[in-house]
């Protein structure tokens, strides 16, 4: 077996690159033969409970050897590295799995040693592989809330607005039968007034959160501009300092606000709301709580709005809690103040 100072002539300056590189690296010869293996590799074949480093050894055999183990992967790396060897190709590529892990490895043929050493990397990215699933999986999930979100507008824009026309049809009907009385035209304002305020009341809700604003600011906007538009008491408590929150965090609490004052309009039937956000040492809380029906008392389902409140809190490695009182429903988002993004397990 050979040992470190048989390595070939390279620079010393070559061999420690290849040490201080993260990924398993090695250097074999043209025929195969392991010259070097660099710190990563060492460690990773120490941790593995590895006999041997394989250094000195031919690696195109240690392939081979895997490969005849019937694995398919192992017979695809041993085919690829014989390609690299014999010339037909400069380099290889390819994602294995092995223990559970995936690992990307690679054969290049290092430039300047004139076509005789052959640089070895096995990369561990089963990190990587796990967030490309959990995005994928997550736009998987966020089509489907978009379109959910779509059909429960077109419900809402339905069961308010819709009968608010409905009635305003039915007037100019009569009107144009010739009933002009007084209650008539009063059933007519009063449809145009309540359509108005819906249309302004969901648009505004359904609104990005401005930009550029803390989130202070941001909570003051939403629940100002929800009072005003649905005339309910709202009222709004801050705790805490807010000027150096993260805008990610900033439009995720902004957007939950948003959500769970949407679906006090929609269902609660509340004359009051009260709005908590605090900032303290464990981290954020937003609570929203009204005197509307209790979550078991009205049409309060996991839908599309919890669902998307969920989303965007687990993100932040947050959580949601809805709790029916007695005197309705409370609302509690909380995120962490060492938050964490993490995988998404839907």
């Amino acid at each position: 077996m050979l040992n470190k100072s048989e390595a070939p002539r390279d620079p010393p300056s070559s061999l420690s690159v290849l040490d201080a590189l993260a990924h398993h690296s090695a250097l074999l010869d043209e025929g195969g033969r392991i010259l070097y293996v660099n710190r990563a590799w060492r460690q990773f074949a120490r941790q593995n409970g590895a006999t041997s480093d394989y250094l000195g050894e031919n690696y195109l055999e240690v392939c081979r050897r895997a490969a005849a183990g019937g694995d398919p992967d192992a017979a695809k790396v041993f085919a690829g590295l014989e390609r690299v060897l014999s010339g037909g190709s400069r380099t290889y590529r390819r994602v294995y799995t092995c223990n559970g892990r995936m690992y990307r490895v690679r054969f290049d043929r290092m430039p300047g040693t004139g076509d005789r050493s052959i640089l070895v990397t096995h990369e561990d990215v089963s990190a990587l592989a796990e967030t490309r699933r959990v995005l994928r999986a997550t736009a998987q999930r966020l089509m489907v809330i978009e379109d959910e979100e779509r059909r429960r507008l077109g419900a809402d824009l339905h069961d308010s607005i819709g009968q608010h026309l409905a009635v305003l049809a039915h007037c100019v009907g009569a009107m144009e039968r010739g009933d002009r009385s007084e209650e008539t035209l009063a059933a007519m304002r009063h449809a145009v007034e309540e359509t108005k305020r819906q249309v302004r009341t969901i648009s505004y809700l359904v609104h990005p959160p401005a930009a550029g604003l803390d989130l202070d600011a941001s909570a003051r906007r939403v629940v100002g501009g929800f009072a005003r538009r649905t005339e309910l008491d709202c009222r709004l408590e801050l705790k805490g300092g807010f000027a150096n929150i993260e805008e990610d965090v900033r439009l995720t609490v902004t957007r939950v606000l948003q959500e769970a004052l949407l679906n006090v309009h929609r269902h609660a039937e509340a004359t009051r709301v009260d709005v908590m956000l605090g900032n303290g040492l464990r981290g954020l809380k937003l609570r929203v709580a009204d005197n509307g029906r209790a979550a078991g008392a009205r049409s309060f389902t996991p839908g599309v709005g919890v669902t998307s409140m969920t989303l965007r809190l687990e993100a932040l490695n947050g959580r949601l809690m809805i709790t029916p009182t007695r005197r309705g429903t409370t609302l509690t988002a909380l995120i962490p103040a060492n938050r964490a993004v993490h995988a998404y397990k839907g």
